[in-house]
């Protein structure tokens, strides 16, 4: 049969008067011995533990000697001292030689000291975490924990520690086990910015290294699961975690730029070919050869401008639409273009190239300046140009004349002067000479020479007059 724990305290109550000793009532029997004990008059004791060291027995015959011997445990009979486990006053009898006694004691089980049942707050690690009773526990004491004291997950848990023993009142412990969510390392998890270029295929940015065991990561761009994409443009990459284990603290996301830049096309192989011509008063013009433009790329316009007058010099004229002149000059030709694509290509930049126009050489084979001889008769006479007679003079070009004499000497008379007319006796040097009005034409010669004798009357003619 399964004792109880009971702390008890024995009160032997045996007064005799004022004295120390404890007074039970004496039995006189045939042998005229009578018995009291001496001790604790209000003795408190735990069950099952009377301390019969503390007291003696007080043994007084008939001649009245009074005798003090140590009480035992055999002076008290075996059903009396089954009372000392029992909880209470008890009256217990003594017998000692025939002779009987009293004394009362108060059983009572006795309180555990120094026992101590702290709350305790550690971190989740997925093993148990165990909450036990701390102190002097006597070694026939026993503590259950009616609701358990080992716990793993992560959350708060009210334990109950029950503590029993023979000789000891059971007492009732309660303390408080926090076991708080862990938080995951994620020193080792980094989530970077990206950068590429536009060429029609997904890019993505990725969290990079190696996730706490039971994590997982998503992704969103903008509201859109995922993260990739594939128009030029900068996105907000945003990377969530989440874990099926409870015990854990939420990890905060992170976020990263996938910046994808546009692209451009590839002019390299796009020129304007070299192209020259001459004036013939027809419109010229160069243009590019749109198959090499990169898929995506086509002219929208062309702008000209006349860069160099038909003479070489520089010049500034205004830029105009178009990609065709018609009067002589070198002209610089812009090709500005549109895109298809202008979300994911940048706008290409406009190519140029230059093309000329050189003048139209206008030959003066047959035209002539002739030698002629005239009489003297006080009239002037001149030399003129003699043009070719299907064609006739072009009304672009200007003709004017100088003169100058000969002296007695074969050499000139002076300088040379405006005019082809001359009325003197005397020999001449008549040039012709030639200029364009039409900035389109050049002329083969600049000036044609020929030579005006006016003779003397006296003087035998030769030669042509004029």
């Amino acid at each position: 049969m399964r004792k109880k724990l009971i702390i008890a305290i024995l009160v032997i109550v045996c007064a005799v008067g004022a004295t120390v000793g404890i007074l039970i009532s004496v039995l006189k029997k045939k042998t005229d011995v009578t018995v009291s004990v001496a001790g604790n008059p209000e003795a408190i004791i735990a069950p099952g533990e009377f301390p019969y060291g503390e007291y003696k027995l007080l043994v007084t015959r008939g001649s009245g000697k009074t005798e003090e011997i140590a009480l035992t445990e055999e002076m008290i009979p075996e059903e009396e001292r089954l009372k000392f486990y029992r909880e209470g006053e008890q009256t217990v009898a003594v017998v000692y030689e025939g002779a009987r006694c009293e004394i009362k004691v108060t059983v009572r089980r006795k309180e555990f000291e120094g026992l101590a049942f702290n709350d305790l707050t550690v971190v989740y690690t997925g093993e148990p975490f165990e909450m036990t009773l701390s102190g002097n526990l006597p070694a026939d004491a026993t503590v259950r924990y009616p609701r358990g004291n080992s716990f793993t997950n992560a959350g708060e848990y009210d334990v109950t520690a029950v503590v029993y023993g023979d000789a000891y009142a059971m007492q009732t412990f309660t303390a408080r086990l926090v076991i708080e969510k862990a938080t995951y390392d994620m020193s080792g998890v980094s989530f970077c910015d990206g950068e590429f270029t536009y060429d029609g295929t997904e890019k993505s940015v990725s969290v990079t290294g190696e996730l706490p065991s039971g994590l997982s990561v998503s992704y969103t761009v903008g509201a859109k699961t995922g993260n990739s994409a594939t128009d030029a443009g900068m996105y907000e990459v945003r990377a969530r975690f989440s874990s099926e284990n409870g015990n854990y603290n939420p990890v905060e996301d992170m976020t990263a730029s996938l910046t994808i830049h546009k692209a451009a096309h590839d002019m390299s192989g796009v020129a304007f070919p070299e192209e020259s011509f001459v004036y013939d008063g027809r419109e010229r013009s160069v243009g590019l050869n749109e198959t090499t433009l990169p898929k995506g790329v086509a002219v929208r316009e062309y702008r000209i401008r006349k860069i160099r007058a038909a003479d070489g010099t520089e010049c500034s004229a205004e830029e105009r639409v178009g990609n065709g002149a018609t009067d002589a000059g070198t002209y610089l030709v812009t090709a500005h273009f549109s895109i298809a694509d202008g979300k994911n290509y940048e706008q290409v930049e406009p190519v140029s190239g230059t093309f000329a126009i050189a003048r139209a050489e206008y030959s003066l084979e047959n035209v002539n300046l002739d030698t002629a001889t005239a009489e003297y008769d006080g009239n002037e006479h001149s030399l003129h140009v003699s043009w070719d007679p299907l064609t006739g003079k072009p009304d672009w070009i200007a003709v004017s004349y100088t003169i100058r004499k000969f002296d007695d000497e074969g050499g000139y008379a002076g300088e040379a002067i405006e005019g082809n007319g001359a009325t003197e006796a005397g020999g001449y040097e008549v040039t012709a000479h030639f200029s364009v009005t039409d900035d389109n034409y050049c002329l083969s010669t600049e000036s044609l020479t020929a030579y005006l004798i006016i003779t003397s009357s006296d003087q035998t003619a030769g030669g042509q007059s004029v």
